[in-house]
């Protein structure tokens, strides 16, 4: 197994995912639907 480096890692956690941006981006049409139905 591969050690991964600490400095990658605390990259990898606190750079935010894209599917959580995407996460967001949904989130914010189904907050417009709701306010529109």
């Amino acid at each position: 197994m591969k050690t991964i480096p600490l400095r990658a890692l605390v990259v990898i956690l606190l750079k935010p995912p894209a599917d959580f941006q995407v996460h967001l981006k949904i989130c914010n049409q189904c907050k417009k639907r709701n306010q529109k139905g």
